[in-house]
């Protein structure tokens, strides 16, 4: 009869301890889930409505005719496009996305480190060569930022790897921007990898007209 209760105790204890660990296991993976849902979406929208290979022209009236259905809260236009950029000697590579600031439900703002999202929409005056000129804003990750040097305020030099073409041949378009905000989202790949500028300072900067590669 003891041996039958020492047995019967070890195997209550057994499955108590097995039960607490499934459920703090359940309970961790769950909250990570959750943070990691948050911080994706905080950054990108559900759904991507894109035009493979091509633009999207009448963004506006596309814009208006989604948030026009029951099921869509809002829908903003963005153009996304690979970037190099310069501080001094030292460069890196990124994907630029232009946003429009209005319209756009991105919670950006909660992650930013320094500065302001409003911040974005203006032209701020920087020094550059010993002179002052108007210059458009641009948003970094912390780890980006961390990687060229850079800190809020600071001017750096954007280059699009496709050129413009000229008389004697393809120019790469070159544009200074000033740092306006810092951002830590958390996540590795976004704060090394990814800017955010206004939506018409990308198009102007690319080269295109009014056309945005997708609606968030």
């Amino acid at each position: 009869e003891r041996f039958i209760s020492l047995l019967t105790l070890v195997s209550v204890l057994g499955v108590m301890i097995a039960v607490v660990t499934l459920n703090v296991v359940i309970a961790v993976m769950t909250g990570f889930e959750e943070a990691l849902r948050d911080r994706l979406l905080g950054l990108n929208a559900h759904v991507l409505l894109v035009k493979p290979g091509d633009y999207l022209d009448d963004y506006d009236q596309l814009a208006r005719d989604l948030e026009g259905r029951d099921d869509v809260i809002a829908a903003a236009p963005s153009l996304n496009g690979q970037i190099i950029l310069t501080s001094g000697s030292r460069v890196a590579g990124a994907v630029v996305r232009g946003i429009d600031l209005d319209r756009s439900r991105m919670d950006l703002e909660k992650y930013l480190r320094k500065g302001s999202l409003r911040e974005l929409k203006y032209r701020t005056t920087a020094r550059v060569g010993g002179r002052k000129i108007l210059l458009p804003g641009i948003i970094v990750g912390d780890r980006l930022a961390d990687r060229l040097g850079l800190d809020k305020g600071d001017v750096l030099q954007a280059v699009s790897p496709v050129g413009s073409p000229t008389a004697v041949g393809i120019i790469p378009r070159i544009r200074r921007f000033v740092v306006m905000a810092i951002f830590d989202s958390g996540m590795r790949e976004y704060d090394s990898g990814l800017v955010f500028m206004k939506l018409t300072d990308a198009q102007g900067f690319f080269g295109l007209r009014d056309v945005v590669t997708n609606i968030e």
